[in-house]
């Protein structure tokens, strides 16, 4: 239950880096089936998609970097890595 409370949407340019909310949908889907096994069996997460930040309050998927900080909130960016490739 303390999980569910700590959720926040993302935002829509999120879904525009992603090249639409669908890809975005897929990709969210397949790293919770990886990383978040358990996550659709409990019935406070159940329906919902998951990213867990790392230590740093960091979390890339696919090229796109999300940051959280308590101050500022979330951030969104490109990865580093697919800033080298552009």
């Amino acid at each position: 239950m303390k999980i569910a409370t700590q959720s926040l949407r993302l935002p829509y340019r999120v879904c525009l880096m992603c090249k639409g909310a669908g890809n975005l949908i897929d990709k969210l889907e397949h790293y919770n089936r990886e990383h978040l096994a358990n996550w659709q069996s409990q019935p406070w997460l159940k329906g919902t998609l998951g990213i867990i930040f790392d230590e740093s309050g960091k979390f890339t998927l696919d090229g796109i970097s999300l940051k959280y900080d308590n101050k500022y909130g979330l951030t969104v960016s490109q990865s580093e890595e697919e800033n080298e490739q552009i």
